[in-house]
C-alpha cells in the first residue's frame, strides 16, 4: 500500500479516496480530507458576505420587488430588460482574465459600478464572485421598497 503524506498536517496516509480528494485532472490533492473540511470551516467563519442566492432565498419579497423595480427603471430608460442589457455588455465588452477589484483569477461576472445600468461600457466591470457580492450588499441594504 502507497503512501501519501498530507501537505497541510504532515500526516503519512494511505493513497486512496477515502483519505483524499482527487483534483479536476485525477491525481490526489496535497491536503488530506481532514485538513480540507477544517481549512473549508475556517473560510466559512472569516468570510462575513452572504452570497447573492442565499440572501435572496431569505428574502424572497423584499428581493422579487427589488429586481421588478430595477427591470421596470432599466426597461423604462433603454427598451430592453435587465438581462437583455447584461447580454449586450458582454457582447461589446471584452472579458478579462482577472477581476477588475482585487484581481483574483476564476469566474467573473459583470459589475455596473454605479447601478445607473446604461450602455456606457465604462461603467461596467467584471468582477469575481466575492467582489460583486460586496459591492451588491450595499445597494441591497439601502433600497427601501
Amino acid at each position: 500500500m502507497e503512501i501519501k503524506i498530507c501537505s497541510k498536517c504532515g500526516k503519512g496516509l494511505p493513497k486512496s479516496n477515502d483519505f483524499f480528494y482527487n483534483d479536476y485532472k485525477g491525481n490526489l490533492r496535497g491536503p488530506c480530507k481532514e485538513c480540507v473540511k477544517s481549512i473549508n470551516q475556517a473560510r466559512k467563519k472569516r468570510t462575513n458576505y452572504k452570497s447573492d442566492r442565499k440572501w435572496a432565498h431569505n428574502n424572497k419579497e423584499y428581493y422579487k420587488k427589488y429586481m421588478n423595480n430595477l427591470n421596470n427603471k432599466i426597461r423604462e430608460k433603454l427598451g430592453i430588460g435587465y438581462v437583455g442589457l447584461h447580454k449586450w455588455v458582454r457582447n461589446h465588452k471584452p472579458k478579462p482574465s482577472r477581476c477588475s477589484a482585487c484581481g483574483e483569477k476564476g469566474y467573473l461576472e459583470l459589475h455596473c459600478i454605479d447601478h445607473d445600468y446604461t450602455r456606457v461600457l465604462t461603467k461596467w466591470i467584471y468582477v469575481c464572485k466575492k467582489c460583486h457580492s460586496k459591492a451588491n450588499a450595499v445597494i441591497k441594504r439601502t433600497y427601501d421598497p
